[in-house]
Order: structure tokens, then C-alpha cells, then sequence
């Protein structure tokens, strides 16, 4: 993994040669978990690719934490919500 796919360059709108987080191609299962450290109402989610046509994400699932910790899949009428 090059030091510019870690996980702390997950931003929108990086600057130039800045990075950007990317899973191993080989990564049959790649997540990135971010901690809000407390409850937040998210609003949006934005994604973007980088400069390479292999190095964007074309859908994902939004998962969750209740209080005791129990990861939670977000859902659209009781169907796992793919974006």
C-alpha cells in the first residue's frame, strides 16, 4: 500500500499529489471505518475518485454502531441500502 492510499488521507478534495485512501486491489472485502467520537446525524456522504480510472468507488453500504456496539447495516425498507 503506498503512503498515499493510508487511511488519514480520506478527505474530500485533497490537494494535488495529496492522496487519497484506497484498498489493496486484492482486498476482496475493503471497508474504511471512520470514529465521530460521539452521536452524529450524517446528512450526505460525498465520494470521489482519484486521477487513475482504477481508483474510485462505484457503490457502497453505510454500517453503523448502536450504544452497546452492535454493527448495524443502514436500510431502505428493510433492504441493506447499496449506493
Amino acid at each position: 500500500m503506498s503512503r498515499q492510499t493510508l487511511p488519514w488521507h480520506a478527505r474530500l478534495s485533497s490537494q494535488q499529489g495529496a492522496g487519497a485512501w484506497c484498498a489493496k486491489p486484492s482486498d476482496l472485502h475493503p471497508y474504511i471505518q471512520l470514529d465521530l467520537y460521539w452521536p452524529h446525524k450524517i446528512r450526505s456522504i460525498a465520494i470521489q475518485g482519484m486521477h487513475t480510472k482504477d481508483a474510485w468507488v462505484t457503490q457502497f453500504t453505510l454500517s453503523y454502531t448502536d450504544p452497546n456496539n452492535v454493527w448495524i447495516n443502514y436500510t431502505a425498507a428493510g433492504i441493506i441500502k447499496v449506493v
